[in-house]
């Protein structure tokens, strides 16, 4: 494709486009092509207005079908620039089909990704250990009378998070006080099931979920691990 773009160049375009499941090589100045392409479609569309010329209603045609085909090509790439940040994000790498985007393409990818990510952490993780995402449980006796034993172990987590936040590790040493059925961690693998007595190095973000449920508590790491 030269610096000039036609009809007959666009139409192609968003042909290529539609015939592929992945996102096609574009030239890196189509962006600028095509709105300048349109603009003196448009002009020239004003300027035969202007003239009541014979053949106004066909330049408005070809205005209102280069509009159309821009309009294709956006949505089209735009579909597949969601599927490719889903895949993304659960791939944790780069795909080949990035080379393939434009430059705001690729701001629109990482912000997909970026909340794909974030949605799964909060909510995924929640939703595979039985908790409502954005839930907080309503104050009642039975948990009033449980906060001195929550706030020991939340302080202890704090203590540990941030030990272990200097040290660059991210997984906490619990032992369980509960039976506690299998369950999912953050990229889908198993977990238990536990019985009391148990003992496991888990997440930190697990872990805080556990000790909030009261089915487990901190080893502190100047205690001797039985």
């Amino acid at each position: 494709m030269g610096d000039i773009i036609t009809y007959e160049n666009l139409y192609e375009v968003v042909r290529k486009e539609k015939s592929s499941d992945a996102l096609q090589k574009l030239n890196s100045n189509v962006i600028s092509q095509m709105t300048d392409y349109l603009r003196t479609k448009i002009q020239v569309y004003k300027e035969a207005k202007q003239k009541n010329l014979p053949d106004l209603e066909k330049i408005r045609t070809q205005v209102l079908s280069a509009r159309r085909l821009i309009k294709n090509l956006y949505e089209l790439r735009e579909r597949k620039i969601v599927n490719l940040s889903v895949t993304k994000s659960r791939a944790k790498s780069n795909l080949e089909e990035e080379e393939n985007l434009l430059d705001y393409e690729k701001q629109l990818l990482g912000e997909l990704c970026n909340n794909i990510t974030k949605l799964r952490k909060t909510v995924l993780l929640n939703l595979l250990n039985a908790k409502t995402p954005g839930s907080e449980a309503e104050p009642n006796k039975n948990t009033q009378e449980s906060k001195p034993v929550q706030n020991v172990e939340e302080k202890k987590l704090a203590e540990v998070s941030k030990e272990e936040s200097k040290q660059e590790v991210k997984t906490v040493m619990i032992r369980f006080t509960n039976n506690v059925p299998k369950f999912l961690g953050k990229q889908m693998e198993v977990y238990g099931p536990f019985k009391p007595g148990d003992i496991a190095n888990l997440d930190i973000d697990i872990v805080n979920i556990l000790i909030k449920k009261e089915v487990a508590e901190i080893i502190v790491s100047d205690s001797p691990v039985n």
